[in-house]
């Protein structure tokens, strides 16, 4: 139970739910249809980090043949192995099986990863399709006082702009994240299997250099997050009311005013916006320094235990191979887990409006029948009063009218 937590693994369960809360807002408002679509997708990347993972094997085993490096790995015995199988003794032969191995598997591999694409973006416009339709349902069957204590800019601002950041910044991120996470695995994994030392030295500058980095930024992505959507919705708000009553700006020279307040908050967002970018691209200059040294590195240790030269290229030609597939993959790792963070505020936004909707009373949407209207000739109300939900005071009071059939009447006012 939690109860017999430590301490330090109280604050582990912590962070790990922080990190994931974005993520877990957004599995909240998917259908169960949505989330087998999901696990399909997952499918994909899973198919594509295996092909991965056969295609640096392949160019590994291909090099260490062709070097000569001495004693054989893993792969090249198992390449040296299934051509014997086939009847192919001689070397050259063998180098050719390989060859062309790596390059079937390279073609696959690419084939695969034009299918993930398409796969994923489906998936991704399809949500923001069925959010933003869930959305506007949601508002349509809320009744008229609702929408008396609400703003409409902000309404729209949900609808039409956070439900797209909701599917591309956090739903897209963190589908990227899960998918990123199986290729590097595997890719580490079959490191792991080749050279452990090296890539448990390599792995543990990468993670202590990520993990610092994002410990250092989450709560500034949570924190600029909030104040991105607080300043676009204060741009959205200041742009509907000098527009709709421009007449009355107009009248009463009220455009410095208007500017003046849109031009603040513009800037708040723009500054929020840059603050994101810079933080979620910068460390991969970082990366790529690490991965740099770490090659170098592990040329020199394996020169200095005595490895053949032949043997160094072949190492060093497995782990610039493994950097190219691996290194795209971290950087977006570490990204996604930025902009999860950052649109935060968006999924949440859109989060309670949906939330609200299905845990308040059933409604549905209605269409006026003028044909099946109760009466043949008027409705006549008498003494009736109004009062705003939230307030004390009556708007209406003691009001009397007629309403006649095939006519429509309309009060007007504060």
């Amino acid at each position: 139970s939690r109860r017999g937590l430590a301490p330090c693994a109280w604050l582990h369960e912590y962070r790990i739910m922080q990190l994931l809360k974005p993520a877990k807002l957004v599995f909240d408002v998917l259908e169960s249809s949505d989330r087998s679509a999901f696990a399909a997708v997952i499918a994909v990347a899973a198919l594509l980090a295996a092909l991965d993972v056969a295609g640096i094997g392949a160019i590994f085993g291909f090099f260490s043949i062709a070097l000569e490096s001495g004693q054989p790995s893993a792969t090249s015995s198992f390449a040296i192995d299934l051509a014997g199988r086939l009847g192919i003794e001689d070397p050259k032969g063998v180098l050719v099986l390989m060859g062309g191995a790596a390059l079937t598997l390279f073609l696959v591999r690419n084939l695969v990863a034009i299918a993930n694409v398409w796969v994923g973006e489906r998936f991704v416009l399809m949500q923001n399709h069925r959010l933003a339709t869930r959305l506007l349902e949601s508002y349509l069957k809320k009744p008229y006082s609702y929408f008396l204590m609400e703003n409409s800019s902000r309404l729209s601002k949900n609808l039409l702009v956070e439900v797209q950041r909701v599917t591309f910044g956090v739903l897209w991120a963190f589908m990227k994240l899960v998918s990123q996470s199986i290729v590097a695995l595997a890719i580490v994994a079959f490191l792991l299997i080749q050279q452990p030392d090296v890539t448990i030295a390599i792995l543990l500058a990468f993670t202590t250099v990520y993990g610092a980095l994002y410990l250092a930024i989450q709560r500034v992505e949570q924190r600029i997050g909030r104040d991105r959507v607080g300043a676009d919705e204060a741009r959205y708000k200041i742009t509907s009311e000098a527009l709709r009553g421009i007449k009355e700006v107009k009248a009463f020279g009220l455009e410095g005013y208007f500017l003046s307040h849109f031009t603040d908050a513009s800037k708040r967002f723009t500054r929020a916006e840059l603050t994101h970018k810079v933080i979620s691209q910068a460390p991969q200059y970082l990366l790529e320094m690490i991965a740099i040294g770490g090659l170098l590195g592990t040329a020199i240790y394996l020169i200095q235990r005595g490895h053949a030269p032949g043997g160094v290229v072949a190492t060093i030609s497995l782990y610039v191979f493994a950097a190219y597939r691996l290194l795209p993959s971290v950087k977006q790792i570490f990204a996604t887990f930025a902009e999860m963070q950052f649109f935060q505020a968006s999924i949440e936004a859109v989060h309670e409006d949906l939330a609200t909707h299905e845990t308040s009373p059933p409604a549905v949407l209605r269409t006026v029948d003028p044909s099946r209207l109760p009466f043949q000739r008027e409705i006549r109300l008498e003494n009736i009063g109004f009062t705003y939900p939230g307030s004390n005071s009556k708007v209406l009071r003691d009001v009397s009218f007629t309403v006649r059939r095939n006519t429509m009447t309309a009060i007007v006012g504060p």
